[in-house]
């Protein structure tokens, strides 16, 4: 006897498993002018390649250099 798949709910959820089943990041529309170290750390992170807390370590240090 075979069993039922659980229907998945919300747009998220197909979001998101959309783009992990193809092996693709999530993408959004961002457009802005960085560092290449911290375009590279955020490239690595959409990729998961590096950790949230890497990318978001990153982009404050760069912030605080500018001001």
């Amino acid at each position: 006897m075979s069993t039922r798949k659980p229907k998945p709910r919300g747009r998220s959820f197909a979001r998101g498993n959309k783009a992990a089943s193809k092996g693709q990041p999530r993408t959004v529309a961002f457009s802005c002018r960085l560092p290449e170290r911290t375009a590279y750390k955020l490239a690595s992170l959409a990729f998961g390649r590096c950790s949230r807390a890497d990318a978001l370590i990153e982009l404050i240090d760069e912030a605080e250099l500018r001001q």
